[in-house]
């Protein structure tokens, strides 16, 4: 916190002086690159490491630490694998899992994400496990549902209302202590999550506080279609065309997309 207010004080000076020594019409301030403005609005003491895979980009993050947040500049490095970084990182799954309607749990049961503009519903399906009774196969499944609820509402950015219909239970004490379970799991989201317990329908009831947009936003064509946005489609082709290159080097290598997305990649195509 002292940190930040340090910076903050130090921006507003540097705007300030901007401001006097300025000619009009001029501008004083420009917000830093996607990847500085990543680092300054979501590191924090859990971060372990930064991994860049763009040399520039890399110094640029370097400077922004040295001035603003030292503590974070151990943690950077250049990724020098021989694959893409989103694939070494498995980090194209990651998304199309958090653009799905449907999330596979380790036990084989899953969660139905569906999210509308009033509220996000949640629905959890035990699959085929069986393990035990009864109650014991509902509640592990349950647990791992809840764990796998707080991490896709991070991922997902969702806001608002969101009501979880996890599997009944009988036992009252296993409610308890699903609840407990929510309350532990959202406790590391940067953002604040209310656990209001259940509704008088039994659904689980959660009100997490609106941050920017939600991800289907920004990376699906339109509400409830699996399409990519034009921009975010372009991104995933360039890095296809890239991992292609080190894989067959001199290949030629071409593009074939819908007009919106290849109007999007002259934008979006690197230096």
């Amino acid at each position: 916190m002292e940190g930040d207010l340090n910076r903050l004080s130090h921006l507003w000076e540097r705007i300030e002086d901007a401001e006097v020594r300025a000619r009009t019409p001029s501008r004083i301030y420009r917000e830093p690159p996607a990847a500085v403005r990543v680092l300054r609005d979501e590191a924090d003491s859990n971060l372990s490491a930064i991994v860049v895979d763009d040399a520039k980009t890399l110094r640029t993050m370097a400077e922004f630490c040295a001035a603003a947040a030292p503590e974070f500049t151990k943690l950077l490095s250049l990724h020098d694998g021989p694959d893409d970084l989103f694939e070494t990182e498995v980090i194209e799954a990651e998304i199309d899992t958090a653009l799905s309607f449907r999330v596979t749990l380790p036990s084989g049961g899953n969660i139905v994400v569906e999210e509308t503009a009033a509220l996000t519903a949640i629905d959890v399906n035990s699959g085929g496990h069986r393990e035990g009774g009864r109650e014991h196969t509902t509640l592990a499944v349950n647990l791992e549902a809840v764990a796998e609820i707080a991490r896709q509402i991070r991922l997902r950015n969702s806001g608002g209302l969101i009501l979880c219909d996890m599997i009944g239970m009988k036992d009252r004490a296993n409610g308890s202590r699903l609840l407990s379970a929510f309350e532990d799991a959202v406790a590391i989201d940067k953002v604040s999550v209310r656990v209001a317990g259940f509704t008088r329908m039994g659904l689980v009831e959660l009100v997490r506080d609106r941050k920017r947009i939600r991800l289907s936003q920004l990376m699906l064509a339109a509400p409830g279609e699996p399409a990519r946005a034009p921009e975010a489609a372009a991104f995933a082709a360039l890095r296809a065309v890239l991992r292609e290159a080190r894989h067959n080097p001199g290949a030629s290598i071409s593009i074939v997309a819908a007009p919106p997305v290849a109007a999007a990649l002259p934008r979006t195509a690197p230096a």
